[in-house]
């Protein structure tokens, strides 16, 4: 979460994401649990997130472009190399997917 977004390797992540998401599968444990579900859930939006990294950091996104997402998301954050990877997890761009989508289709 501290790494800076434009370094972190969102295709290398997924995979080990998935690969957490088929260790807690197979665990012998009431599946029903809130703790559980919890890391289930966790799970499940980076799954949507990580993918959603690499259309963004795609070189065709330029200004405009994210100026539309800040608007989508009604946050304000500077796009550089400052930027982690916490900041944009929080922009909770899962709820926005059709439009993360929609936006660097447009760039791209």
């Amino acid at each position: 979460m501290n790494s800076k977004w434009v370094t972190s390797n969102p295709m290398e992540m997924e995979d080990e994401v998935k690969n957490r998401f088929k260790l807690l599968k197979e665990m012998k444990c009431d599946k029903k649990c809130n703790a559980y579900i919890g890391i289930q859930e966790d799970i499940k939006k980076w799954l949507v997130f990580l993918p959603l990294i690499s259309d963004l950091r795609d070189p065709s996104m330029r200004d405009r472009h994210w100026n539309s997402l800040k608007v989508k998301v009604q946050k304000d954050f500077t796009v550089d190399d400052k930027l982690i990877l916490r900041d944009v997890y929080n922009l909770n761009l899962n709820k926005y997917l059709e439009d993360v989508e929609e936006i660097t289709d447009q760039a791209r």
